[in-house]
């Protein structure tokens, strides 16, 4: 390739060496020929075999495989696995050594016969990764290193917070006391921003989904909700796919509907009541339960008058009350 790369005479135990003048990379077929002190010209060697590779270049295709990029996309490089999978193309034979930019050298690799090469990273620290590769071939050649690859490692998401019933939604008398008659109610709280959130009833299971807003805010309204009290919970997965519950204590709505509201029927509701005073000219001692699954029926027994509103009604237990309780 290159004609005449040196020249050397034989030492007095017969041997030589020749260091060559510059030889262009590649395949080189080396002969040589004597000429002794007679001036006899030989014939030329065998041929000698050399390969010249003083250069090699970057490995190239960095990329994130589908399998370690877990969550909602398995293209945007934002992953849940922090030993994720990196794949390239290089130099055959060559060693290719990844690297990131926060934890260092993470793992090495040989080329393929087909040129190519994948890295299981050791453990990523959470957070953004600038990640290159160099391949050192098997002449020694060290490459420059590749193009980066972006990537983010997420393994950890935290609860949505702040779950509420909205003021809207929360109807009568107060709109704090998440007592409403709305039965497909709006609750918002607070998370990560992309995240999907699910709220999940204790009753109905399943009632909605959403997701959080650009400034960490969501809200669900409900599907229908059964009537009675209930403890939502929400949970939220976040764009690396990781998955987390709001616990019901911190969670819990009570929501009940009914037509009466004021404060002094709830306790009417909850409280057995001592019915002392005269009705009709007679006195009724007895007990009586609201907001049971039954009446004891005294207004037949001591009244003559019956009821109609006295068969464990809660929403006519006002009528009752106002009979027998003065």
């Amino acid at each position: 390739m290159d004609g005449a790369v040196g020249t050397a005479t034989v030492a007095g135990d017969g041997t030589w060496s020749i260091t060559a003048s510059t030889l262009a990379d590649g395949a080189h077929s080396l002969t040589a020929t004597q000429t002794d002190v007679a001036g006899n010209t030989s014939a030329a060697s065998g041929a000698l075999g050399i390969t010249v590779d003083t250069a090699v270049l970057a490995p190239a295709g960095l990329d994130l495989e589908a399998a370690s990029d877990t969550g909602s996309s398995n293209t945007d490089n934002i992953t849940g696995d922090n030993t994720p999978t990196i794949s390239g193309t290089g130099e055959v034979g060559a060693t290719v050594t990844l690297t990131s930019d926060v934890d260092g050298a993470v793992g090495t690799a040989t080329v393929a016969g087909d040129g190519t090469w994948s890295i299981t990273a050791s453990t990523l620290a959470d957070g953004a990764h600038s990640l290159t590769a160099t391949q050192t071939d098997v002449a020694g050649n060290t490459s420059a290193a590749s193009g980066a690859l972006g990537i983010t490692v997420d393994t950890a998401v935290l609860a949505p917070a702040g779950l509420d019933l909205e003021a809207a939604s929360d109807t009568g008398s107060s709109n704090t006391d998440n007592v409403t008659g709305d039965n497909t109610p709006t609750i918002s709280g607070t998370g990560e921003v992309g995240a999907t959130i699910m709220l999940t009833s204790d009753v109905d299971g399943a009632v909605g989904t959403a997701t959080v807003a650009g400034d960490g805010t969501w809200s669900i309204t409900a599907s229908t909700l059964a009537d009675g009290a209930h403890s939502l919970t929400a949970t939220q997965t976040d764009v690396a796919g990781n998955t987390v519950l709001r616990l019901a204590r911190w969670a819990s709505r009570s929501i009940r509907r009914c037509l009466l509201r004021p404060a002094w029927i709830w306790k009417l509701l909850a409280t057995p009541v001592r019915a002392t005073r005269t009705h009709h000219g007679r006195q009724h001692p007895d007990h009586f339960w609201h907001g049971r699954s039954r009446c004891n029926g005294h207004a037949d027994q001591r009244c003559g008058r019956r009821s109609r509103y006295c068969n464990g009604c809660r929403r006519r237990h006002l009528e009752h009350y106002r009979q027998h309780a003065g």
